[in-house]
């Protein structure tokens, strides 16, 4: 398929509300958020991490060394009958590193300021308190990676 310049795509986002544009953007989108936690886990030599969200971040915490104890907050939902965000930030971490979660109380699989792309009942509720493309965004823009070497790029 390759060679006769074929993609196939299977999905469950309704035809009649998104383009093949819209689609194939998403997943260009979601690939590359892959290939970014594949490269933590090559760099991090990690094979696997857990898969609660508490847990991911204590094992990214630990492989950081950071404080035990990580410092809690609430962001507000920004209309009535939003979904409440909890955040845990670990700090004091080596080479200057944070690592934060956002927990959204009640959510479902959908991401936080994004479009509600299917019914409540299907996806679960998108959560309004924060936009997670401005919250990664401000997170990394501060950062520096450091190369294998150790040397910052």
């Amino acid at each position: 398929l390759l060679y006769a310049q074929y993609v196939m795509v299977l999905t469950t986002f309704p035809r009649q509300e998104f383009s093949l544009e819209q689609v194939l953007e998403r997943y260009r989108f979601r690939w590359q958020i892959e290939l970014i936690f594949k490269r933590f886990k090559q760099i991090a030599q990690l094979g696997h991490l857990p898969k609660y969200d508490e847990d991911s971040a204590k094992a990214w915490a630990k492989f950081d060394r950071c404080g035990e104890k990580p410092a809690q907050d609430k962001i507000q939902p920004l209309q009535k009958g939003g979904k409440e965000t909890k955040t845990y930030v670990y700090s004091g971490c080596q080479d200057n590193a944070q690592v934060v979660l956002y927990s959204v109380k009640g959510g479902g699989n959908t991401w936080p300021g994004g479009e509600q792309y299917m019914t409540e009942k299907e996806v679960g509720k998108t959560s309004d308190a924060l936009n997670a493309n401005e919250t990664i965004w401000s997170f990394l823009v501060i950062r520096k990676i450091a190369g294998e070497s150790g040397v910052e790029k």
